[in-house]
């Protein structure tokens, strides 16, 4: 057999393959599309979507049988921290007066936090659904707003929206820096978002969907005179009997870093409470502690993920002497 015949077979088999694997592109499949508003630029094909330029928004029209017909008109503005659950089911609410249920959920949709409801007639799932959503990007708000005239019978578009957001992307986010006396503690602003609290020496950082919740999440950061170094106390509670503190050092990824040590202090309620966690590292008379509180009592907590409050500790770095 000659090697045309080899390559032949070897060339269907390949065409076999891929038409079973469903890698290779059908001729009636339109190619991938995309759409840009502000920051967010959305991947999506024109057998889901239907998006065109609105203004300065964009109108997206779904087009699977499960929301056919159902337009959204997402829009940008500045401004943060209203994309919230409560503001999101008072907008929900607004929009779709006729609706008596506003189901508000926060998900991750890839590398952001999308809040979202779900309006309805009744607990029925089956029934056609009203949609709102947003998300908070880098000092912006994105809004998802469906248009009630084109709810029809639709009972997938939230789904289809928040798959649509999951395959957006961004350019990367921003890196701010917090500087308190001899300390510079770089942070991603993708995950935190900083209030300065008493001027260069102490700060509150939220943590940000879908790093966290987006429910109270936080850290405290600050910088006090002391001679003694850092100490990690025993956590004061009357009513429970919380563990002793467990020191752990952390090394530095900055080759200027400080050590930091972390305590962690675990509390004795039977169900979950996210721990007490205390970075801590001690120079030139100066305690520099970042704080993640854990919960209070046994039915709430503030959960920082162990590799955010690692990451944020182990980039802190010495300020070079001027």
């Amino acid at each position: 057999m000659g090697i045309l015949s080899w390559r032949g077979i070897a060339a269907g088999i390949l065409l076999m393959v891929g038409l079973v694997a469903g890698t290779l592109p059908s001729k009636a499949d339109p190619p991938p599309a995309k759409a840009r508003i502000g920051d967010i630029t959305f991947n999506y094909t024109p057998f889901q979507w239907r998006i065109e330029p609105n203004g300065t928004g964009l109108t997206a029209t779904c087009v699977p049988v499960d929301c056919r017909g159902v337009v959204f008109d997402f829009s940008v503005r500045d401004g943060y921290g209203e994309c919230g659950k409560d503001a999101v089911r008072e907008t929900a609410a607004r929009l779709f007066p006729m609706a008596d249920r506003h189901a508000v959920n926060a998900f991750r949709s890839g590398r952001f936090g999308l809040v979202l409801a779900e309006s309805r007639h009744g607990a029925a799932l089956g029934v056609a659904e009203y949609v709102f959503a947003c998300l908070d990007w880098q000092d912006r708000e994105y809004r998802f707003a469906m248009r009630p005239e084109t709810v029809g019978d639709s009972t997938w578009a939230g789904g289809a929206l928040a798959y649509l957001v999951s395959r957006a992307n961004t350019p990367p986010a921003l890196v701010g820096v917090l500087k308190l006396r001899g300390l510079e503690l770089p942070y991603p602003t993708e995950i935190w978002r900083p209030t300065e609290m008493a001027p260069g020496q102490s700060y509150w950082l939220a943590c940000l969907p879908p790093t966290c919740r987006g429910e109270g999440e936080f850290v405290t950061v600050s910088a006090e005179p002391t001679e003694i170094g850092c100490t990690f106390d025993k956590v004061d509670g009357d009513l429970w009997n919380y563990s002793e503190p467990e020191v752990i050092p952390l090394t530095p990824s900055e080759p200027n870093g400080l050590a930091f040590s972390v305590g962690t202090t675990h509390s004795p309620c039977r169900n979950y409470v996210p721990p007490h966690r205390v970075a801590c590292a001690w120079h030139d008379g100066i305690a520099y502690r970042i704080t993640a509180p854990g919960g209070f009592g046994c039915k709430s907590g503030f959960d920082i993920p162990d590799d955010a409050l690692e990451n944020l500790v182990s980039g802190a770095r010495l300020v070079p002497a001027q």
